[in-house]
């Protein structure tokens, strides 16, 4: 269970990164 929980965490941050990288082009 622990390991589905880290798969949604890296989810979310993958979403914030590509947030961010396309708000600075």
């Amino acid at each position: 269970y622990g390991n589905f929980q880290h798969q949604i965490l890296a989810e979310e941050l993958k979403k914030k990164w590509i947030h961010l990288l396309l708000n600075t082009t």
